[in-house]
Parts: structure tokens; sequence; C-alpha cells
């Protein structure tokens, strides 16, 4: 965006937003993702003990340790952790099909249930930011509406 490549970016919030505006940011909780077969795929609510009964696929300290609660299920799950990955859609094709669970951003969850996962919330919270980004040299307002609208019908107003 920065460059001029192009004209709307959507990234994590966490990043420096160099020569550019950020015109919205989401932040939402993160969301446990299971196969739709799982023992736990009944509950309403998943709770840091279920965490320890199954194998975990970890997005890896870098997203869990952003915050106190991210921590924590990075240390109850460390005995059973089967995959240490930094993508939330390779977290939902490990766990399709597999007794294992994985805690991701609810975008990427949200898209991967109409293939076989479901999204439960959590009893933790590890939030997901992400922030869209316009270059203000170009004339983006249109386009960035358009990403904004698209973004709150997919993960819900907040």
């Amino acid at each position: 965006v920065a460059s001029r490549l192009t004209d709307v970016g959507v990234v994590d919030a966490g990043v420096s937003f160099l020569d550019t505006r950020c015109v919205a940011t989401f932040e939402r909780n993160s969301v446990c993702v299971m196969d739709e077969t799982h023992p736990l795929a009944g509950r309403e609510r998943i709770r840091l003990e279920d965490f320890k009964l199954y194998p975990f696929v970890s997005l890896g300290e870098l997203y869990f340790r952003r915050n106190r609660d991210g921590a924590k299920l990075l240390e109850a799950t460390a005995a059973n952790t089967v995959a240490d990955i930094f993508q939330s859609f390779l977290a939902c094709a490990l766990v399709r099909g597999s007794p294992s669970l994985a805690v991701v951003d609810p975008f990427t969850a949200g898209f991967y249930s109409e293939f076989g996962l479901v999204l439960k919330e959590i009893d933790l919270d590890i939030p997901f930011r992400t922030s869209i980004l316009v270059n203000d040299r170009s004339a983006t307002g249109a386009a960035a509406g358009k990403v904004i609208e698209a973004m709150t019908d997919l993960i819900g107003p907040g």
C-alpha cells in the first residue's frame, strides 16, 4: 500500500503502518476450531481445562504471548502440542479430520467452517486485531469502504 502497488491492505494491527493511513481496525476474540465430529463440537464454549485433554495445534509464541491468557494457553497445552505453526489457515487444515484443537482468528475460522470445522468461543481473552490501510495519495475511499463492509459481514460488527 505504501509503495502504491495496491490501494487497500488488510494487515495485523500490530505492524507499522509506514506511509499509509489506517481507516479501520477490527478486534475480535480468537476462537477454537475443531473437526465437526470432535467430542467438544456440541459445547457452547471451550475452557482452558478442555485444551489440556486433546492434541493442540499452536500458532506459537508470537501469537499467544501478546497477552496473559494467551501465555496461559501456551503453558496449558505445552505437553500436548502436536504442531507449532504460524498461520491460521494451516491450523484449520491440521485440525480437520483429527481430534486436535486450535485457537485461531475468527475471520479464518469462519471461512473454514464451510469445510467441516466448527468454531467455538473460548473462555480466554486472546484478541485478534486487524487493520485496513489505504494510501492517501490514491483515491481509495470507495475501495476501503467495500473492504470494511466485507470484513464486517464476515466477522461481525464487534
